[in-house]
């Protein structure tokens, strides 16, 4: 840590572009966290219920969702505070402790979000091709998905964590910006990135083809 990452930190803190976009992601950060009440309230108040496996696997979303906008928001209010409180530039760095608590929340989302979205695409395929075989697991499906997407994104964030602490050099010391990508782990992440692109066009492609089938069946009722 130097007298230049303080200055650059504290440049951060006080950029007014940055602080009004601060401001108006904070605003909308607590409209997502209203709209995500509202759809659990309006499920438990509609009669209208969604099978069980459906049902696991959307509540994993919805999880995802308010944790990355959690963290979002706190990243947003320590900014603020630091802001109003802090007496010299050094004040505006990060502990490091506080960037993990951060950031993981984003590890947690990018990798959970594509992969509880295939999980539901394999789920409605099922659903929709293999009713009957479906229908007799019960919330099997459900259960054994959410326990591999969740071991996969843990994996993920204790990879983050075990490269991270290799770079004493950005990791030894409060920081000035907020990332937990490293020289250690950058070409991992770019394939984990195409991974999920892939899993994307697959849900995509299955999407598009689960509407089609739907239209068929309806229409020949």
């Amino acid at each position: 840590m130097n007298q230049t990452q303080c200055i650059a930190a504290e440049a951060l803190v006080l950029d007014t572009k940055f602080n009004i976009l601060r401001i108006l992601l904070i605003i909308l950060s607590m409209i997502i966290i209203v709209l995500l009440s509202r759809v659990i309230w309006s499920y438990k108040t509609k009669s209208k219920k969604l099978h069980t496996n459906l049902l696991i696997l959307m509540s994993n979303v919805l999880l995802l969702y308010a944790i990355y906008v959690l963290a979002n928001m706190l990243e947003y209010f320590m900014n603020f505070i630091v802001l109003f409180t802090y007496t010299n530039p050094c004040d505006c760095l990060t502990q490091v402790w506080l960037v993990y608590l951060i950031r993981m929340p984003f590890i947690i989302y990018v990798n959970g979000s594509p992969l509880f979205h295939f999980a539901i695409m394999i789920e409605r395929v099922l659903a929709t091709v293999y009713v009957k075989i479906y229908e007799n697991q019960g919330k099997l499906f459900g259960i054994i998905s959410s326990i591999i997407a969740w071991t996969l994104v843990f994996t993920h964030c204790l990879y983050s964590y075990i490269t991270t602490q290799m770079d004493t050099d950005t990791f030894g010391h409060p920081m000035v910006y907020l990332t937990l990508t490293t020289k250690y782990n950058s070409q991992t992440l770019i394939f984990a990135n195409f991974f999920y692109l892939f899993l994307v066009i697959c849900v995509a492609i299955a999407d598009y083809y689960l509407i089609v089938r739907n239209q068929k069946i309806k229409s020949n009722l």
